[in-house]
């Protein structure tokens, strides 16, 4: 089961590099059929990104793609999403961060990525009038498939949601 598309939301191109090194480039290279991908723009969203994985790993999806084949049929990756300018200093920042990790797991579910967020968030329709809220000041969770459709999106903690749209955004999730 798939469900509808989000109306005029969809996972744009983006190279990514795990944190275990592996390449990835989304949303062709999403890890499931259906995969929660958390976009964080600010190191403050760790805690709200901590939060929707817990919740997604409650519901029964698998805490990391690492070891398994894919697709799965559920998964959840972060993307820490840093500004271009960061670009040059890319092996030291992530290689800090997989140092701080230091969790196998937790570093193949970790894709950074390097670039013009405010262009990546329109160019998913995360951006503008018709996504209030959707500037990268909050985590952005969408379960999206592999050729990049949205199926589902909350902006935010999930504590920021009511718990019905938490439930409805893990159930499109996990089929």
């Amino acid at each position: 089961m798939t469900g509808p598309a989000v109306d005029g939301l969809h996972l744009a191109p983006l190279r990514t590099r795990a944190l275990d090194g592996t390449v990835r480039r989304l949303p062709a290279d999403l890890p499931a059929q259906r995969t929660l991908v958390l976009l964080a723009y600010r190191q403050r969203h760790q805690r709200d990104v901590d939060a929707w994985i817990a919740r997604a790993v409650a519901a029964g999806v698998p805490a990391t793609p690492r070891g398994a084949a894919e697709p799965l049929p559920a998964a959840v990756v972060e993307v820490p999403f840093l500004s271009a300018r960061w670009r040059p200093a890319r092996r030291l920042i992530d290689g800090g961060m997989a140092r701080g990790i230091a969790d196998p797991d937790v570093l193949a579910r970790t894709l950074t990525a390097y670039g013009l967020p405010a262009r990546h968030r329109r160019a998913c329709g995360l951006a503008g009038p018709s996504a209030p809220g959707a500037d990268g000041t909050e985590v952005e969770a969408l379960v999206v498939t592999r050729t990049g459709t949205v199926l589902a999106h909350r902006t935010g903690p999930p504590s920021a949601s009511a718990p019905s749209d938490v439930a409805a955004l893990l159930a499109t999730l996990t089929g």
